[in-house]
């Protein structure tokens, strides 16, 4: 008899604490394959386990905080495909709403946890922090990096520069890797396969319209692979 298919089963916090007529929301800073990323104390749910002592026993771990449940958000599915295995995962999410008491002094945060953040609306929308609702917004997209080709082009044709720090594949393939709007029929909502999509396009874009270009620093042995990409500097343009 074949093995019976299962999903990925992950549970998640979300914690609001009111300053006066002000919420602000518990979220971590961690370490991810894609990089520092913010995100709600989360993680799988272990043997054993009800959703509930899951979604506990995570905030803890991530906060150091004691988290009482009292509410069902919602249950989520969502389904990718890794870019270096091609590995098909399904993962379904719980999440919780509820309220922590203060952090224990004496505990330590889970290995690849930075910090833990009270953050409000306004701040969680400020661009030049990663929020996967934007990059969600980005991949439903027919043409995601329209707007930087566009900034790219009123640089270079002002006679300035442009600097890349990574986010470039200059690759000697005739045409760059291109994705549906997600989902994609292949890769569906990876955003890693739509991030190396959008690279490969910029560089194609790059090769055909950048007079001279170089790169000033190259990936070096011994660095972690999310803090190891080049700097890229591009002059001059041609139509």
């Amino acid at each position: 008899m074949p093995e019976r298919w299962k999903p990925s089963v992950t549970v998640a916090a979300i914690i609001e604490r009111r300053d006066g007529d002000t919420s602000r929301f518990l979220l971590v800073e961690e370490h991810t394959p894609e990089g520092l990323k913010l995100n709600n104390p989360a993680g799988h749910l272990d043997p054993e386990e009800s959703p509930q002592q899951g979604v506990i026993r995570e905030v803890l771990e991530e906060t150091a905080c004691v988290f009482t449940p009292d509410r069902l958000v919602g249950v989520y599915l969502s389904r990718f495909q890794r870019p270096a295995t091609g590995e098909d995962v399904t993962f379904v999410r719980f999440a919780f709403g509820g309220s922590v008491g203060a952090p224990d002094p004496a505990r330590t945060l889970d290995d690849g946890i930075v910090r833990t953040l009270w953050m409000t609306l306004p701040e969680l929308s400020e661009k030049r922090i990663h929020r996967y609702d934007l990059l969600k917004a980005k991949m439903e997209q027919s043409d995601a990096i329209d707007d930087v080709r566009s900034a790219v082009t009123r640089t270079l044709q002002s006679g300035n520069r442009v600097w890349l720090v990574g986010g470039a594949q200059l690759s000697p393939e005739e045409a760059a890797f291109v994705l549906s709007p997600a989902p994609d029929p292949k890769f569906g909502w990876d955003s890693g396969m739509y991030d190396y999509a959008w690279s490969t396009q910029l560089g194609k874009f790059l090769q055909q319209h950048v007079i001279d270009g170089e790169v000033v620093l190259s990936p070096m042995s011994g660095v972690n692979s999310n803090e190891n990409i080049p700097l890229l500097i591009a002059r001059g343009w041609r139509d």
